[in-house]
């Protein structure tokens, strides 16, 4: 009853027609390309997302019945909706909108420190809980997606070029930010950190680079009067401004595309 999000893919077809006019031979059970290792990893993702700012106004960002997918998003209503958002706002809201209705699969994990990883989080990661997450990875990691047969009710095997993130909720992990302040990285936060600037923004050019820029996109639409300056790491693309918006979660880039 609505259009493809992903109709300007398939221009041979109608852009309201089901798995190619086959449901004999096709089938389309989630029609997303980002979810959660489990119920409790997803609604959490979604309570964050629901929490930055207006970004979730008009109810677009959704789990689908089994909560761990998130519904895919229409492209008209997704522009609609960024109408009266800042331009902080409407930079995440891309974001988020880009991983959900990405050819690839991503997979996000939101974990406590007390919690084990899920069985297809350790695969990624190497490490079993929470709090090893916190203290060896400074409260979050993200790397590339694999497809582990038998794990998570199988993660879709089309997660090759897309990534795995995992934040944990009450990191403890200290981050130096401008001002002087040293603190630990909030989840929504580390959510915009990891899957959209580490995880998005490695398609681009320079995942570190995006990732504080997410960062800081997030502290502004907090009203935050610091910002994060670095990564803290060497491998920083030299002279980046950290407080800018990247490329790939411009409004005007978006609409470019669509053209």
């Amino acid at each position: 009853m609505t259009i493809d999000p992903r109709a300007e893919k398939y221009y041979s077809m109608s852009t309201y027609n089901y798995v190619a006019n086959n449901p004999i031979l096709n089938i389309d059970p989630n029609g997303d390309t980002l979810r959660a290792v489990n119920e409790t990893s997803g609604q959490r993702t979604l309570d964050l997302i629901n929490n930055t700012g207006n970004i979730n106004n008009s109810g677009l960002f959704s789990l689908s019945g089994d909560g761990k997918t998130f519904n895919s998003i229409p492209l008209k209503a997704f522009y609609k909706s960024l109408k009266g958002l800042s331009k902080d706002e409407k930079a995440l809201a891309i974001g988020y909108m880009r991983l959900i209705n990405s050819e690839k699969t991503n997979v996000v994990e939101a974990v406590n420190r007390d919690e084990t990883l899920s069985e297809y989080g350790q695969s990624m990661t190497g490490l079993s809980t929470g709090a090893e997450i916190d203290s060896e990875l400074g409260g979050g990691v993200t790397t590339l997606a694999a497809y582990e047969p038998g794990m998570v009710n199988s993660i879709p095997a089309n997660t090759e070029g897309g990534h795995y993130a995992v934040l944990v909720m009450d990191s403890k992990a200290s981050v130096q930010y401008s001002n002087n302040i040293s603190r630990s990285s909030l989840p929504g936060e580390l959510l915009a950190h990891e899957i959209i600037g580490h995880g998005l923004g490695a398609n681009a050019y320079d995942g570190s680079g995006h990732a504080v820029q997410a960062t800081n996109i997030y502290l502004r639409i907090k009203g935050s009067n610091y910002h994060r300056p670095d990564h803290g790491i060497s491998v920083m693309t030299p002279g980046i401004n950290t407080r800018a918006i990247p490329h790939y979660l411009r409004t005007l880039d978006l609409k470019r595309r669509k053209r």
